[in-house]
């Protein structure tokens, strides 16, 4: 089936996965080569670890009244939420200040691309257009509300009851997963590619994309969960029959069992973390384990920067485990080409002491919380570049903020040239052949960048003493940001274990 627009911008192609399958059934404009489907077990995957979780101390958020009157409240980007207020939709920067969108409905979801489109899911589905929302034409082609949204650079990710689109430079394409339930999120990856997780009646299935040919990688439970989302470190979070399940950066399961059932999880691919909703109250999940958070209830979902949103007398609040500071104008990994300015947001101002901000360590000039880089300027040099702000208050510890960039025409480190020789001398001997885990292709690094980033800079690989050279690590350092500009950790739920990332057919 193919549709094209009055415009004739868009198209349209239909697929269908009829899951759990290896290949797309139908092939119209795209899809499989005719292959039969074969089945898979949607319970088979890696083995369940199960960890009983005693909570930390208790945590006191730090929390700030946000929206007034609203009700509900999306991420549309790192630093933009749009809200449901009595009578209209709006847009809040991080400034807190509010644009009316001009729109009295219900509001299901929101996201921005990376050309600064805004897309916003409500009764029907809008794009921004000026200062106001107007009717999308791509509703023309979804039968059905639009019930989830979700953006990935220039991609839209659209949810109905009984399929998921993607709308990517002019195209539709339509992925239907039989027995689906609307919920879906994109996070975490698959042999280097990303990975679409659709929740279904029999599961919730892991999809990848080659262009527009999509297939199930993996598989997992044998029914939809409760709930599902995911962070930016990887990781996708499954609430099921009142357990939370973590499928981490390496495709590992855990599941995490509390004293009180949880019935709900939030979090979001920008920002580490997790918020894990209990019977008995929420809890905040990060390095130091899981701590309940007191004083937070209704909450209706998260930021762009991992904070906490909940409704309270005054509308939304948001809270954190301490104050935040935002630098806004520049996305992580972007090539600028003409001056620009950034922005330093912090939380709580009236008690800011001091903002420093520095470009690759040198101090910058800031007035009135923001300052230009010129990439015009003649002593602009080509390459990666890094802005730090840091900002001290009153009392407390202070908050840090970095965005990396690129200025000039620089090329950056790829595998061949770059990467794949430090593995050839620092990593094959362990990772290569037979061994368990292989480091031998891009995707296998990818998929444990920074992991592998910090075990090597604490010296824990390779474990036989061949240190990576500094400029080595750099060069790797370097290659990350670049594979990752949005930002990438290591999960902090995992155990680096440099004996047991090296695998059985090590030395």
């Amino acid at each position: 089936m193919e549709h094209t627009s009055n415009d004739g911008l868009w198209y349209h192609h239909e697929m269908r996965l009829r899951v759990p399958v290896q290949c797309v059934l139908l092939t119209l404009v795209v899809g499989c080569t005719g292959s039969d489907p074969t089945e898979t077990d949607p319970d088979s995957g890696p083995v369940d670890e199960r960890v009983h979780v005693t909570p930390g101390p208790a945590l006191t958020p730090f929390s700030e009244p946000f929206i007034a009157g609203g009700a509900t409240a999306f991420a549309a980007d790192a630093h933009t939420l749009v809200a449901r207020v009595p009578g209209d939709l709006v847009a809040v920067g991080p400034d807190g200040a509010a644009i009316q969108l001009g729109v009295d409905a219900d509001l299901y979801g929101a996201g921005r691309t990376s050309d600064g489109s805004l897309f916003v899911a409500a009764d029907d589905l809008y794009v921004q257009h000026a200062a106001t929302l107007v009717a999308s034409p791509l509703a023309e082609a979804i039968p059905g509300a639009v019930r989830s949204l979700s953006t990935r650079g220039t991609d839209v990710w659209l949810g109905t009851d009984d399929a998921i689109y993607r709308y990517r430079v002019d195209d539709l394409v339509r992925v239907a997963v039989d027995g689906a339930t609307g919920q879906f999120v994109v996070a975490g990856r698959h042999a280097g590619r990303p990975l679409v997780w659709v929740a279904a009646a029999d599961g919730v299935f892991g999809l990848v994309a080659d262009e527009d040919q999509f297939s199930v990688a993996e598989s997992v439970f044998g029914e939809p969960p409760d709930s599902l989302a995911g962070d930016g470190d990887g990781n996708v979070w499954f609430v099921m029959d009142g357990e939370l399940v973590q499928r981490g950066p390496s495709g590992g399961i855990t599941t995490f069992v509390f004293p009180a059932p949880v019935n709900e999880v939030v979090a979001t691919p920008s920002a580490s973390g997790v918020w894990v909703g209990t019977e008995s109250g929420w809890l905040l999940g990060d390095g130091s384990g899981f701590r309940p958070v007191l004083g937070v209830d209704h909450v209706v979902g998260g930021d762009g920067i991992g904070r906490l949103l909940f409704a309270d007398a005054t509308g939304v609040s948001r809270a954190s485990d301490g104050r935040r500071i935002e630098l806004v104008g520049v996305d992580a990994g972007q090539s600028l080409v003409e001056p620009t300015t950034l922005h330093v947001y912090t939380s709580d101002p009236q008690h800011l002491s001091t903002l420093t901000v520095t470009l690759d360590g040198v101090s910058q000039v800031v007035t009135e919380g923001a300052f230009t880089v010129d990439p015009t300027d003649p002593d602009a040099v080509a390459g990666l570049h890094t802005v730090e702000a840091t900002a001290a208050f009153a009392s407390g510890d202070p908050v840090t903020a970095s965005v990396g960039f690129t200025l000039g025409n620089w090329t950056p480190p790829d595998w061949d040239t770059d990467i794949q020789p430090i593995y050839a001398d620092h990593c094959a001997i362990c990772h290569g052949g037979a061994t368990e885990t292989q480091l031998g292709t891009e995707a296998d690094w990818l998929e444990r960048m920074s992991c592998l980033l910090e075990m090597i800079d604490a010296g824990a690989m390779p474990p036989n003493g061949d240190d990576v050279a500094p400029t080595e690590f750099a060069t790797l350092q370097t290659w990350c940001k670049v594979q990752f500009p949005s930002g990438s950790t290591c999960s902090d739920f995992e155990t680096l274990d440099a004996t047991a990332l090296c695998g059985r057919g090590g030395q």
